[in-house]
């Protein structure tokens, strides 16, 4: 007769015995993923331009659209490197490199990525889409400009029978305006729609 005793300790040995190698072998599976594995390639949207500070030594600025600033990065690394929780786009610093600015009007300015000095993890920056942006240079001077109001509506049909409508007269005779110098020196009022 067997000894139920023997048999049930010999179960227990089998399971901690599977137990243990099937951990064993999601270790191995991660140590190999992790130092063997190729690299992978992330592409992060929308990342926002720096625009350098050489024109503004020289007291051109760069007039530009925000969302003309924005650009795709190709980053290459190993998964566990590159993942939205490791890598955010604070850790990839995107900056326009103009050359001597030393007249107003639009210039194509190359592009660089380089790592944030905060960025962990190995990875490198392989490609920026698009390499260039266009960005307009110019001084930035404050004017002051007449006010004029305009009306814009269709007055036969926005005024009821019975009531007519003097002219419209903006609270304010003047207003100041920042900007391109090229710009400003071409204006003569400022319009209040």
């Amino acid at each position: 007769m067997k000894n139920i005793k023997t048999d049930k300790s010999f179960l227990n040995g089998l399971k901690f015995l599977a137990v243990f190698c099937v951990i064993v072998a999601i270790g191995l599976w991660a140590t190999v993923k992790i130092n063997y594995s190729a690299d992978t390639v992330r592409v992060m949207n929308d990342l926002k331009v720096n625009i350098g500070e050489t024109a503004q030594e020289l007291e051109f600025t760069a007039f530009v659209d925000e969302e003309d600033l924005l650009v795709d990065v190709e980053v290459t690394g190993k998964a566990y490197n590159i993942n939205n929780h490791a890598l955010s786009k604070d850790d990839i610093i995107v900056e326009a490199s103009s050359s001597f600015i030393d007249s107003a009007g639009y210039k194509v300015v190359s592009l660089t990525a380089r790592v944030a000095d905060t960025a962990a993890g190995d990875f490198e920056i392989t490609k920026i889409t698009p390499s260039t942006v266009t960005v307009y240079y110019d001084r930035k001077v404050t004017d002051t400009f007449n006010v004029v109001a305009r009306v814009n509506n269709d007055l036969e049909n926005a005024v009821k029978e019975g009531y007519t409508v003097g002219k419209a007269v903006p609270s304010l005779n003047t207003v100041k305006v920042t900007g391109p110098a090229t710009i400003l020196s071409a204006l003569k009022n400022v319009y209040f729609d």
